[in-house]
């Protein structure tokens, strides 16, 4: 049989393909061609945010992986099961961790979170935990909105290299990115931003499990993209991909074409489903009390206004940029100002 794995690029699916096949399928395969002699294949898709939900219901992919948040919403919603957690490559040595952080363009005036006021700001996504949620949450600390702070939200998809071209071009002010997306970019495409961007200034290094995290963090760090099954696949199987996984040697040929250092044993994402918690994007339902996640290609659904405002109405909040002249950038949803 054929076994499908699903991977959330976070760069262009081209470059997510060059990275990953060499693991998910060359290795993959030629691990379990020895033990089922080509009875088990794997298969390496793109899947992106806006679409996981339904590829999952309908059984068309059988592995995930993904961002953690994707994963503790997933979690919820149908029986699932972390088999590693990955550890990635640099030269600070071996990264278990990742955060978010704010990027502007070096001659910017925004200086920290305050200055995005007025400001218009890039994101991957409010599911996004490290491209969206772990900003939304710092600025809630500091008595401000995700939202409503900005002049203009403009929510761009899985694709953070586009984010950040899209900031070096001046499309958008400021980028809410993950902490290591330049780092990524430069081993990725060889372009150097390290020169015409800056972290802001509120962004502070971390730790995770007391270990120094080399990029600039935001609020904390949280554990690394986990690689996960659905329940339809065998308990039998789970435990082989996991064991071949956690076997590839330090220095592979696929470990250095995915820019990692080595897969783990799966952390806690507890901390994860904490972050969602406090923006809310988990709600309980009122008859059978079940919690879910809002859905991730719903964003109106997951915009969390500030105490003593309450959300505008669907089509109010949706048509509210176009409504003050502002145009959204292509395959971009855009807000200004959803609530009141």
């Amino acid at each position: 049989r054929k076994y499908v794995i699903g991977a959330v690029p976070h760069d262009t699916d081209e470059m997510m393909y060059t990275q990953l096949r060499p693991t998910f399928e060359a290795y993959m395969n030629d691990y379990f061609s020895t033990r089922h002699d080509g009875g088990v294949t794997f298969e390496l898709k793109a899947v992106h945010t806006d679409e996981i939900h339904e590829k999952v219901a309908n059984q068309e992919i059988d592995f995930l992986f993904s961002d953690p948040a994707l994963f503790v919403c997933l979690d919820l919603a149908i029986e699932s099961q972390a088999l590693a957690t990955i550890s990635l490559s640099s030269s600070y040595g071996p990264i278990d961790g990742l955060g978010g952080t704010v990027y502007v363009r070096k001659d910017s005036s925004i200086r920290s979170l305050k200055d995005l006021e007025g400001r218009v700001v890039g994101a991957v996504s409010l599911s996004s935990m490290a491209a969206g949620q772990i900003q939304a949450l710092a600025m809630e600390h500091e008595g401000l909105s995700v939202a409503q702070t900005p002049s203009q939200l403009v929510l761009m998809g899985d694709d953070q290299y586009h984010i950040v071209k899209s900031l070096l071009a001046g499309t958008i002010e400021a980028a809410l990115v993950k902490s290591d997306v330049l780092h990524e970019i430069e081993e990725l495409h060889h372009e150097d931003f390290s020169s015409d961007l800056r972290a802001i200034s509120s962004t502070l290094e971390g730790s995770f499990h007391g270990i120094p995290y080399p990029f600039p963090s935001m609020h904390k760090v949280y554990p690394q993209w986990p690689f996960f099954a659905f329940n339809a696949v065998s308990r039998h199987l789970l435990a082989e991909v996991a064991n071949a996984l956690i076997a590839i040697p330090i220095g592979h040929e696929a470990s250095i074409k995915g820019l990692y250092h080595s897969w783990e044993w799966p952390l806690s994402y507890s901390s994860v489903r904490n972050l969602q918690e406090s923006l809310q994007v988990t709600e309980q339902d009122g008859e059978t009390g079940q919690v879910a996640c809002k859905p991730a290609n719903d964003h109106y659904s997951l915009i969390h206004c500030p105490e003593d405002y309450f959300r505008l109405p669907r089509d109010m909040a949706e048509e509210g940029c176009a409504n003050r002249g502002l145009s959204c950038p292509d395959k971009s949803t855009c807000f200004c100002s959803p609530c009141m």
